[in-house]
């Protein structure tokens, strides 16, 4: 299948009082979460239904210095263990 890009956006709704998340991929799939913040780390929840099962996601975002984050991508299918999906980190642009 080759390597997949993606493209996420961090926001705030002040409406809602919550901080958002909208993850896009090049295989079309778009995930959107709602998020915390507690110290450096920023942690979005998400959860859906597919192919009759149901999931819940978390995307936590760890700050390291003022451009450098660490991050984590887990998935829980049907109330099961989290499963780690992604890890990495990202420089944040200029």
């Amino acid at each position: 299948m080759g390597p997949i890009n993606t493209l996420a956006a961090i926001g705030y709704d002040a409406k809602q009082k919550a901080y958002t998340f909208d993850e896009f991929t090049s295989t079309g799939e778009h995930a959107k979460g709602t998020g915390t913040e507690s110290g450096d780390t920023w942690t979005w929840t998400f959860g859906g239904e597919e192919g009759g099962r149901s999931f819940k996601g978390r995307f936590m975002l760890k700050g390291i210095s003022p451009r450098l984050y660490t991050f984590t991508n887990e998935l829980s299918i049907d109330g099961g263990p989290w499963t780690k999906l992604k890890e990495g980190q990202a420089t944040k642009a200029k």
